[in-house]
């Protein structure tokens, strides 16, 4: 069944014959979009009162919409109640008085004064109107006005959601909010002593993260259903943290030199590792014991590599990536005491059921996990998505030469069933096609030349890889452009 179109009456003067025919193709544009303008042009005829006429469009309940079109001839008469535009504001201003919130009528502005203030009636003065005074402002303009009509906002209300776990009485405290705001103005305010600051907020996380380490007892206790919502709550309870620290860390790519912040970010990460897995001081041994730190770290991880490489921080990346981290008392086989950069990515259990009720059609939960907490940061997700391709890429040019298969990191933000390739290529390699810029990702990547590159890109084209929802490496990296010029 078809809605029937919205009736609307146009209020205005005849002020010029030039303005006359404004008016008048105004309300042409509304009835070829589905409007059922009432225009005296069209519906007065002789022999009509026209007084009867304005008073019975203004006061007709079946006219859902009523347009006063201002100009400077219309505010005067509505102001001084003369001739039909008086006669319409005394219907029209005690509704508008009596309402405080009014969908019925709306001031349209064709003419601004010298000051370029808009003529509008002082009845309505001092509420929204629509600006259609210029060819500009009418196309800009124009939709807000059909919107208003067919009641179709622009901007709606999102459904109401429930208080965040970090607000709640019994949420962990870190207790590293002063620490931060200290080292941030330091950083930023390029005092003597802004090193010392950063790692005292640094150390300050990762001994303060023992708070948020899960009872192993009660993991083991509580069913899986129950787990997955404990670990779920413990994640979205750090997220004022994590944005407290890509907050310092986005400060640090802005306002220092690059590898300035390198060896301070490599020890904050080499501090948290031993969260990931069991050593020998936590007795416990399911890995679902430890899927909260999991999460955090690769995710503090993941902005991290996105914020450098957005400024371009190419030293702080290559030294994060290349030096290996020390991990005391890790019990895993033939552990010589360091990890590579991919220790920080491990499968992680918990993400899938915590957000399978909402997202019951995605293909790879984690990745719409860290989309949805993204909204919450200054980072969009595309640079998150650009940061763990690089990370995926060194991971495998890492192991080209001796075909290892351990550790390796796994782009789950390519495999999320929100996010499509479309035809995009991201910056870094966009920028590559110049040979200096691409000279500077080659150490990023951690090989020499371009050919070490053409060999992974070989193996994808042998095997036709691609991401799910996403085309192939070569092409996410726009491979044929790359180099190509100076």
């Amino acid at each position: 069944m078809n809605t029937p179109a919205p009736k609307c009456f146009m209020s205005y003067s005849w002020t010029t014959k030039q303005h006359a025919t404004r008016v008048l193709e105004l309300s042409t544009d509304l009835v070829e979009n589905g409007v059922d303008v009432v225009l005296d042009k069209w519906d007065l005829r002789e022999g009509h009162d026209a007084n009867h006429f304005m008073e019975t469009m203004v006061s007709d309940e079946a006219i859902r919409k009523v347009i006063l079109v201002c100009d400077h001839e219309y505010v005067r008469k509505a102001n001084e109640r003369t001739g039909g535009v008086g006669t319409e504001t005394q219907i029209i201003s005690p509704e508008v008085y009596r309402k405080s919130r009014q969908d019925k009528f709306v001031a349209v502005v064709f003419e601004k004064n010298p000051e370029g203030k808009p003529f509008l009636p002082a009845y309505y003065s001092s509420r929204i109107y629509i600006d259609l005074s210029t060819p500009t402002s009418h196309a800009e303009n124009f939709e807000q006005l059909m919107r208003w009509i067919f009641d179709k906002p622009l901007y709606k209300k999102p459904q109401l959601g429930k208080m965040p776990e970090y607000l709640k009485e019994d949420a962990i405290a870190l207790g590293t909010t002063s620490k931060a705001r200290r080292a941030t103005e330091s950083v930023r305010g390029a005092l003597a002593n802004w090193r010392g600051h950063v790692a005292e907020y640094f150390s300050a996380v990762s001994e303060n993260l023992e708070r948020f380490r899960l009872d192993a007892d009660d993991c083991n206790r509580l069913e899986q259903s129950a787990n997955t919502d404990r670990t779920s709550k413990n994640v979205e309870t750090f997220l004022p943290y994590r944005n407290e620290a890509i907050g310092l860390i986005s400060t640090m790519a802005m306002h220092l030199e690059d590898g300035q912040s390198s060896e301070l970010l490599h020890r904050f990460f080499e501090d948290l590792l031993p969260f990931l897995d069991s050593s020998q001081t936590v007795a416990s041994h399911l890995d679902t014991d430890f899927d909260n730190y999991r999460f955090i770290v690769h995710e503090l991880f993941l902005y991290t590599i996105a914020i450098l490489l957005g400024r371009q921080r190419f030293t702080d990346v290559c030294t994060l990536l290349q030096t290996q981290y020390y991990v005391p008392n890790l019990r895993v086989d033939s552990w010589n005491g360091m990890v590579s950069f991919e220790y920080m990515y491990q499968p992680i259990g918990f993400v899938a059921k915590a957000v399978e009720n909402h997202l019951a059609s995605s293909l790879h939960p984690h990745s719409d996990l860290l989309e949805k907490r993204s909204h919450e940061s200054a980072v969009e997700f595309p640079k998150l998505m650009q940061a763990d391709f690089v990370l995926y890429l060194r991971g495998e040019l890492d192991r080209l030469p001796e075909n290892r298969h351990w550790p390796r990191w796994y782009p789950v933000t390519l495999d999320g069933s929100s996010t499509t390739a479309g035809n995009m290529v991201f910056e870094v390699f966009a920028r590559s096609q110049s040979t200096r810029y691409f000279n500077q990702i080659l150490k990023i990547l951690g090989i020499q030349s371009k050919e070490e590159l053409d060999a992974l890109m070989h193996r994808y084209a042998e095997r036709s890889f691609r991401f799910r929802n996403w085309h192939s490496p070569a092409q996410m990296m726009g491979y044929e452009f790359i180099a190509t010029r100076d």
